[in-house]
């Protein structure tokens, strides 16, 4: 199984990575391929990846479609996504995250700004066929006081790992899923 995590911002978030690597390191089984595609290091225009574009966007999109499930990774600012994110997501092709279960994983500095953008996504994701997880992981600068996940972080990491791997396997084979394949 191929596991995509994507860091949905422009500018270095420490405690996001660190608590992204961990998940990918200790949450999954290690027959999992999983690797991060953080837009630090990538050049996204506002384009749709065709040939021409000087960008990252065609690569960004050739390995979220080769993935079998995504770790879809953001801050949250004033009760919204980073702009980077938002326009990944606007020129997103749907094949990408089709039929696909993604986990979400957002980090503010309160409980109270995860709501809507909790929301935010799952409704974006779910107009193309993506399968999100029931339960997103809401993280605090608190939950990575020391640099790693805190064990209360951790145990929601896992759980979010779980409903991943499980909603990948009820879907195992091609459109299981998506309203295409009932």
């Amino acid at each position: 199984m191929k596991v995509a995590a994507l860091l949905g911002n422009v500018t270095p978030h420490r405690q996001l990575l660190s608590a992204t690597r961990w998940l990918l390191d200790h949450g999954f089984p290690e027959r999992v391929d999983a690797g991060v595609i953080s837009l630090v290091e990538k050049h996204f225009a506002f384009g749709r990846g065709k040939p021409g574009y000087q960008d990252d966007s065609a690569a960004i999109f050739c390995k979220l479609t080769a993935a079998n499930a995504v770790i879809l990774a953001t801050p949250v600012y004033e009760r919204g996504i980073s702009d980077s994110l938002s326009n990944l997501l606007y020129h997103l092709p749907v094949e990408a995250v089709a039929s696909k279960p993604i986990g979400i994983i957002v980090i503010g500095g309160t409980r109270d700004q995860f709501v809507g953008i909790d929301w935010h996504l799952r409704n974006v994701l779910v107009w193309w066929d993506a399968l999100t997880v029931p339960a997103s992981v809401h993280l605090e600068a608190g939950d990575m006081a020391s640099g790693r996940p805190s064990t209360g972080a951790e145990q929601r990491l896992r759980v979010l790992v779980n409903s991943v791997i499980q909603l990948a396997k009820a879907g195992q084979g091609p459109d299981t899923l998506s309203p295409a394949g009932i």
